[in-house]
């Protein structure tokens, strides 16, 4: 087992674990506000995880289009984060 293991809480685990999380959600930020909201509430970042099925119900969309959606925002977001990493 390495020592960024999820279940490992020592001291550099712990530092890692929310360098990586400030780099996400740095680059959910300089996503388009469409793909912020979609990408927060499928993943719950400000609360509570949505499904797909239950925003696409809310929103009063296809299930199809919100799930090519998601596709698309979280290419956006690999994107953000390979140039982060350069």
């Amino acid at each position: 087992m390495s020592a960024v293991d999820a279940g490992d809480e020592t001291p550099e685990a712990l530092l890692l674990a929310g360098e990586r999380r400030a780099l996400v959600l740095g680059a959910v930020r300089r996503l388009s506000r469409e793909h912020q909201e979609l990408v927060s509430r499928v993943f719950g970042l400000h609360g509570s995880p949505q499904s797909v099925r239950s925003l696409a119900e809310a929103w009063g969309t296809p299930k199809s289009r919100v799930n090519r959606m998601l596709a698309s925002a979280l290419e956006e977001l690999r994107e953000l984060l390979a140039d982060e990493g350069a």
